[in-house]
């Protein structure tokens, strides 16, 4: 799992199917809320090692992408769960 920081680098990866420039395309792309209480994304390349529904650093989370089903969710639902 790649944990990222920076809405820009999740939205480049939505934008171009899991595929961040120089990187392999990944298997799926979670927006997180972190126990920190900050927004976060988990990247996972593999289907196998996606341990998402079980790390305890995730207060709440949402699948935006997979590499099979495409896009689920828009980024920042987190962000209007907060306005509504």
């Amino acid at each position: 799992m790649a944990t990222i920081t920076d809405r820009q680098i999740v939205q480049t990866l939505l934008d171009n199917d899991g595929i961040y420039p120089g990187d392999p395309q990944c298997c799926r792309v979670y927006e997180y809320e972190h126990i920190n209480d900050e927004v976060m994304w988990a990247v996972f390349y593999n289907y196998d090692t996606d341990d998402m529904a079980s790390t305890p650093f995730a207060l709440e989370y949402r699948l935006l992408w997979d590499r099979e089903r495409g896009h689920l969710t828009p980024v920042g639902i987190l962000d209007d769960k907060e306005k509504g």
